[in-house]
Order: C-alpha cells, then sequence, then structure tokens
C-alpha cells in the first residue's frame, strides 16, 4: 500500500518526483528520502490510509512528520455525489482525522480543494467540499494565477494574527517560490 510509509496521500495521481528534484537538484536524493507517497485510489482508501498514518503517529514511526499534504479531497467525492453514499459522513471523518494529526502530533496538515468562483459581486467563492468543510481548515488560502505571478490570499482564518483579505503576490517557477 505505501512506497517507503506514508506522508503524503496522492488522490489525482500526480505527484512528481522530478518536480522535487527541478526545486532542490543540489540535495535531490536528501530531500526525496524524506518525502514518503502513498497513491489513493478511492475515498475508503483515503481514510484507511489516514487510519494507518494516525497508527504510525501513535507507535512513534512518524514522530518526525512534519507536514502532511492530502492532495486532493474532493477527487472521490465527486463520483458519490449521485449515490446513496452518506458524503457527510466520510468528509466528517476525514476532517477529524486530519484534525487529530495536527492537534494530537503537532504536524502541519495541507489538503487541496476544489472553488467554485462566483460570477456575481455580491457573491462569494465557495469551497468545492460544500458548507460542511468550512469549519474543517484553521486557515483557507486562496491562489488565483493572474499573468507573471499567484496571488495567494486568506480567505478564512481562526488565528487572531492573521487577518482575512490579507494577500501576497509570488512567482512560481520551475526553480520554486521566488
Amino acid at each position: 500500500m505505501f512506497q517507503k510509509s506514508c506522508k503524503v496521500p496522492d488522490s489525482k495521481g500526480d505527484y512528481s518526483a522530478l518536480r522535487i528534484i527541478q526545486i532542490n537538484s543540489v540535495d535531490a536524493s536528501a530531500t526525496l528520502d524524506r518525502i514518503l507517497v502513498c497513491y489513493v485510489d478511492s475515498l475508503i482508501h483515503l481514510i484507511q490510509v489516514l487510519y494507518d498514518l494516525v497508527s504510525k503517529f501513535e507507535s512513534s514511526s512518524c514522530q518526525e512528520t512534519k507536514l502532511v499534504i492530502v492532495d486532493s479531497v474532493p477527487t472521490h467525492f465527486y463520483s458519490l455525489l449521485d449515490s446513496s453514499y452518506n458524503c457527510q459522513g466520510y468528509l466528517s471523518q476525514i476532517g477529524n482525522l486530519l484534525k487529530y494529526l495536527a492537534h494530537k502530533h503537532g504536524c502541519i496538515v495541507l489538503t487541496t480543494n476544489l472553488l467554485s468562483i462566483s460570477s456575481e459581486p455580491h457573491e462569494e467563492d465557495r469551497p468545492g467540499m460544500g458548507k460542511y468543510w468550512n469549519h474543517v481548515p484553521n486557515v483557507r488560502i486562496k491562489m488565483v494565477e493572474s499573468n507573471d505571478h499567484h496571488v495567494l490570499s486568506i480567505m478564512q482564518t481562526n488565528s487572531r494574527k492573521l487577518k482575512v483579505n490579507q494577500s501576497v503576490n509570488v512567482r512560481i517557477s520551475l526553480s520554486g517560490v521566488d
């Protein structure tokens, strides 16, 4: 199930070690040794991988893990929307597992999501995971491509130090973030 062990559940199957080498060509081998990938092929598999990851944290085999990335949470939900599956129950389970990893083990959990961009000025952009997912992230950042750079803006935060609607321009190139 795991390649090495699992730090990065990859639902879309687009993780590229070559991209990591482009970003960090000086010490690529050491960097790749610290990245552990698990390809996830279904919603149930994603939940199973997260439970396995919690078990690894509990058994001390992942104590050095500082970042868990789930790319992408909504991928497997869209195929279930017209079925009898309880999507909200699965969303709740995934959200609880990710929050547990963050709070109990002090690692950063980063998830990717899709965003429905509003076409009306008085409407807000909406996360693809719907209203339930609104309370799950501690901080929600929107990244929008604009000419030769990307604009990162805070959409939601539970932090007293961060303010909503703060933004920063970043340039993302083959060598990483400039």
